[in-house]
């Protein structure tokens, strides 16, 4: 099984709420790897205040957090990258190599903003890898708990169970798979395709379940009972729209898996080997 890369953190300006970093440092910490915090700056020359270098003021403030951090979390390996630019761009080109990029809130409200070009949004646009929105109300479970992950018969559906399942492998738990339709009756062809992928990670389970009604209020429903939630995001304006919702309406952090992200990377299984899914438990879901 390959070793998972760095969880890149964005560093905001003050006095935004840190509340992602501590959840980010956790997961690092789950999984084993470097938490690399990265803070962007501008250096305005027409400032005025021209006595303070923005550099300089960028780095201590990185600084500081990162000893916070090293002292809340012993052993946790930190590191800081300051970029000057934009706060979306540095994170993507931090992240270039990353496991994950972990993003937070500033308000409740926050997440409207995925729609208005915020760095969330720009991030999640321009990214080669899952990107986690942590909201500011999120607090931090212990990963025994699913993931929670939305599946269609898509090609990006399938990537982001690719990489539901790739996380549950790291962090040692399963993988709960909701899917909603018109009518109760699973499509022949997602369930092969779903089989296909665990059969890549066979130590995961992948229980499968089917609800009528709205994917978002199922997704939100089970998401109080997971670790995270994991939802595909297109170019198009209509999964954004959907993600902003989903994180209105949840307390859990969201990890969305991009237009520019790539299949994660297919584990070596014996020939002919193929994961069975468990009976399909059918529910039926209010709207």
């Amino acid at each position: 099984m390959t070793v998972p890369a760095a969880v890149v953190a964005g560093v905001p300006p003050a006095p935004a709420t840190l509340d992602h970093l501590t959840w980010a440092a956790r997961y690092a910490q789950s999984l084993g790897v470097e938490l690399r915090l990265t803070h962007t700056y501008r250096n305005r020359s027409a400032s005025r205040d021209s006595t303070i270098d923005p550099g300089m003021r960028a780095w201590t403030r990185l600084r500081e957090i990162a000893d916070q951090l090293r002292t809340r979390f012993p052993g946790l390996e930190v590191s800081e990258r300051l970029v000057e630019g934009s706060p979306a761009s540095g994170l993507v080109l931090a992240g270039d190599d990353a496991r994950v990029i972990v993003v937070g809130h500033r308000t409740r409200w926050a997440p409207i903003e995925l729609l208005g070009g915020s760095t969330a949004a720009r991030v999640i646009g321009q990214a080669r890898c899952p990107v986690v929105v942590v909201p500011p109300r999120a607090s931090w479970t212990e990963p025994d708990r699913p993931i929670v992950v939305g599946v269609d018969d898509t090609r990006h559906s399938r990537r982001t169970l690719g990489h539901a399942l790739m996380l549950a492998e790291h962090l040692g738990t399963s993988v709960r798979a909701v899917h909603c339709r018109a009518q109760l009756g699973t499509d022949s062809d997602l369930r092969t395709a779903l089989s296909q992928l665990a059969s890549r990670h066979p130590a995961v389970p992948v229980p499968l379940g089917e609800f009528t009604g709205r994917v978002l209020s199922a997704l939100a429903w089970h998401a109080q009972f997971g670790f995270l939630v994991a939802v595909g995001s297109t170019a198009g304006g209509h999964l954004r729209r959907g993600l902003r919702r989903l994180l209105a309406r949840t307390s859990r952090p969201v990890l969305v898996v991009g237009p520019h992200v790539d299949d994660p990377r297919p584990l070596e299984m014996p020939p002919g080997l193929l994961f069975q899914l468990p009976n399909t438990t059918l529910h039926a879901t209010r709207s």
